[in-house]
């Protein structure tokens, strides 16, 4: 059965401050399907967590996620590759199903080509979508939650 997954996404040692998140706003207004929350804060409470989350719904398509986020990369993080820095600059991205496996990627100039990310990011997404066993979907249970307001 086919799952709807949570997606983090950042572009590490590029973007800083909790308004900054370039990566889940573009999908959210490319991708059919894909859903953007955003963490809502109490008053006097100190986070240290991730404040923006996205939801690849079970229709979005993953050729196009990954075709997309190789575009980010090539223009966000390509040209500061070459820069001479302290920290490497990187788009980062985990996915988590409702079980709570969890696949990363860090694209960081150690992919080959286009083609090698796509398929890496593929058979990832196709290991934590596919299961005999769903419990409620992470889009349901993010909606529900008071600690996030849909952003799209």
């Amino acid at each position: 059965m086919t799952k709807a997954i949570e997606f983090f996404g950042a572009l590490a040692n590029i973007e800083h401050g909790p308004e900054k998140n370039t990566v889940l706003q573009v999908l959210s207004q490319e991708i059919d399907d894909f859903h953007l929350f955003k963490q809502v804060f109490e008053p006097g409470v100190i986070y240290a967590s991730i404040n923006w989350i996205g939801v690849l719904g079970r229709s979005a398509e993953v050729a196009a996620i990954a075709s997309l986020l190789w575009q980010i990369y090539i223009d966000k993080v390509e040209p500061k590759l070459n820069q001479v820095e302290r920290t490497k600059p990187a788009l980062v991205i985990s996915m988590k199903d409702n079980q709570g496996n969890i696949e990363n990627i860090v694209v960081n100039g150690s992919y080959e080509n286009k083609e090698v990310f796509i398929n890496e990011f593929t058979e990832k997404i196709e290991r934590l979508r596919y299961s005999s066993h769903e419990d409620e979907t992470v889009l349901e249970r993010i909606e529900r939650s008071e600690k996030w307001i849909r952003v799209d």
